[in-house]
């Protein structure tokens, strides 16, 4: 079989960039069905990238309260949604023309894909499959990574506020993310996520469980997404948010970025390492990099926050300076606020004393 083009992974980021692949022929290798893995939490700017159904939005949430060690919580205002995940992967699937091979993905070698049933003669491998991706590691490129669970429940919330806790999840946090006033999608992120999930569960007083799932979310940041004939894409090259393990806008725009190249190389016939690294990792770091960048410095800050730092945080965040910024942040492009929030000095003097603590930690 031969093929312009193998993306590797049918997931949220490999079905949009299957849909953007123009006229190429191209081989889209997803060995099993959606499973869910993903809270489905994104903002309006993946409204922005396409016109995506509305019936996919099942709960519109106004506001986050985020809990401290010590219990005290301080609420923000902002908008997000939360989407119906698999019918939102249907709806990208139904988007694309590639030709889907239920096929496990074995390895590649040169323009040469072999899978679990046959072998594939192609231009362009392109890996989406995930942050233990086997094409991200044929090109030197390793992920680290934590396990998310999640359950969806029966919880009592007030409906449009999401909750977060911190401090109770090493390295992470955890979630209450309402679909309604009586259910809510409830999970958390870390190394060893199961005797965690089930203090978290019991603290909130969740008996039972209509459903739940997991899944691996890259905590990394890396300046390398491409080599000869080959570029990885969504959690496969880390374009996950490090803070919040969000990756679904981030990923896109990295997959359209990806698609351009990829058309691009096809026009020049030119599939060089150098030609990819200038069309293709060059414009994501200066696009969406900056900010996975910055999430990533974020959260290895953060994974060294004592209960002290927690306290600090709490004050600093909870005056009325800080939280006018953060009301209006944007939870896919930090820098916009960021630089705010640093202009205020006892922000700035927490996160120097933070930054210079990471960097020497004695």
């Amino acid at each position: 079989m031969e093929s312009d083009a193998v993306i590797v992974g049918g997931g949220f980021v490999g079905a949009y960039l299957s849909s953007r692949m123009g006229d190429l022929n191209t081989i889209l290798l997803e060995r099993s069905d959606f499973k869910k893995h993903s809270t489905g939490l994104v903002s309006r700017n993946l409204f922005n990238l396409f016109n995506v159904p509305k019936n996919i939005v099942v709960n519109t949430i106004k506001a986050a309260r985020v809990v401290f060690p010590d219990k005290r919580s301080v609420v923000f205002k902002g908008e997000a949604y939360v989407i119906d995940t698999p019918k939102f992967h249907q709806y990208l699937m139904d988007r694309s023309d590639a030709k889907l091979l239920r096929e496990e993905f074995i390895d590649f070698k040169g323009n040469i894909v072999k899978t679990s049933k046959r072998k594939i003669r192609t231009e362009v491998i392109i890996g989406a499959d995930g942050a233990d991706s086997s094409v991200a590691k044929k090109i030197g490129v390793r992920n680290n990574f934590i396990t998310g669970v999640e359950v969806v429940a029966p919880y009592k919330t007030s409906g449009d506020t999401l909750t977060i806790y911190l401090g109770n999840a090493p390295g992470f946090f955890s979630w209450v993310v309402p679909e309604n006033k009586d259910t809510a999608r409830i999970g958390l992120a870390t190394y060893y996520p199961y005797d965690y999930m089930k203090r978290f569960l019991s603290e909130l007083g969740v008996k039972k469980a209509y459903e739940s799932y997991g899944g691996l979310i890259p905590i990394d940041f890396h300046d390398k997404m491409s080599s000869y004939r080959t570029l990885i894409v969504g959690d496969a090259a880390a374009h996950t948010k490090a803070t919040t393990g969000g990756g679904i806008v981030t990923g896109m725009i990295a997959a359209d970025i990806a698609s351009d190249a990829v058309r691009k190389a096809f026009e020049l016939k030119e599939f060089s390492a150098k030609f990819f690294r200038y069309h293709y990792d060059r414009k994501v770091l200066s696009t969406v990099g900056r900010e996975l960048k910055l999430a990533y410095w974020i959260r290895r800050i953060m994974n060294t926050f004592t209960r002290e730092d927690y306290n600090t945080l709490y004050e600093i965040v909870n005056s009325p300076s800080i939280k006018s910024v953060l009301n209006s942040a944007d939870m896919e492009f930090y820098s916009k606020f960021i630089y705010k929030l640093l202009s205020n000095p006892k922000f700035l003097l927490f996160a120097a004393r933070l930054g210079i603590r990471s960097y020497f930690p004695f």
